[in-house]
């Protein structure tokens, strides 16, 4: 196996290519297994007559509480559309059927025969106070998930280590 450090690619050493970089070296299959296991941002290269990997470059803490927020933020987003239980039911909870819902209680009213779809679609019969009944379950879901944000976030400004920000999980 041929390793290119300006590619960060291997070339099987039976193929030839006619494009193949000028810095390819041969390297073993040890060295090859251990580049298969590198995490995102590590880099490979040759010391000493070695292939090694070459750590991805420490990050500030300010960027990591950035990029902790952004994970706890798409969390969130997961959390709020989780489906809710509710008159021992489950409901899907997802952003169209809170928008549908939304403007279900818009009206003020349902229909006769008005019914909502259950989480595998079956028809679920209901008043209008059974649908604000739903729409208050789903913002509860919500609020707790939203607390729950706002805790994390406060937690991951207060923190100065990056350790203590990866810590904090949702």
């Amino acid at each position: 196996m041929r390793f290119s450090k300006t590619t960060q690619s291997f070339y099987p050493e039976d193929i030839e290519y006619p494009n193949l970089p000028a810095d390819a070296v041969t390297c073993t299959t040890a060295e090859h297994q251990l580049a298969l296991t590198r995490q995102p941002g590590e880099t490979l290269d040759f010391i000493n007559g070695a292939l090694v990997v070459i750590p991805a470059p420490a990050k500030a803490p300010a960027q990591v509480q950035l990029e902790k927020i952004a994970e706890l933020e798409t969390a969130y987003e997961t959390a709020i559309q989780q489906p809710v239980t509710y008159m021992s039911t489950i409901f899907q909870a997802d952003k169209y059927s809170q928008n549908t819902l939304a403007k279900s209680l818009v009206a003020g009213s349902v229909p006769a025969g008005f019914y909502w779809l259950d989480s595998t679609n079956n028809k679920v019969p209901m008043t209008f106070t059974q649908v604000k009944g739903l729409a208050l379950a789903m913002l509860v879901q919500g609020q707790l998930a939203f607390d729950n944000l706002y805790n994390k976030k406060v937690a991951v400004r207060a923190a100065s280590t990056v350790a203590e920000i990866l810590a904090i999980v949702w």
